[in-house]
């Protein structure tokens, strides 16, 4: 029984550090670099997805346009997250299988600044 609440407590502290989000403040949000608003971003996306996913020949995507943005990023196990500022452009990708049915409409987030794709979620 001890166990089971030795594990309870690690798992709630796990949560809790996992769950702090890091938020930058209005000011340094105000003096971040964001980078020129992409004109291509469409195009920087796809040749991102294809990168990382050769599979998404084909795809249909659909694009919100870029507003200024960030993202916390927490590179492995580390506690404290960078902050990456940029153009966020949302969005969505309909891919088939190599057997051709439908993979389904997934969801994506895109950090583009200085004409690159520097962080993306999907």
């Amino acid at each position: 029984m001890k166990r089971t609440g030795w594990l309870i407590a690690c798992l709630l502290l796990l949560v809790w550090v996992t769950a702090c989000a890091t938020t930058p403040s209005s000011q340094e949000q105000q003096n971040a670099y964001y980078g020129p608003a992409p004109v291509n971003y469409e195009e920087l996306i796809k040749i991102y997805f294809a990168q990382q996913a050769p599979d998404l020949n084909g795809a249909v995507y659909t694009f919100q346009p870029p507003v200024k943005g960030w993202m916390a990023w927490r590179p492995g196990i580390a506690l404290d997250a960078e902050i990456l500022y940029g153009w966020k452009v949302e969005g969505t990708v309909a891919a088939k299988t190599a057997a051709g049915a439908s993979a389904g409409v997934q969801p994506f987030t895109v950090l583009i600044r200085d004409g690159q794709v520097i962080r993306a979620l999907r």
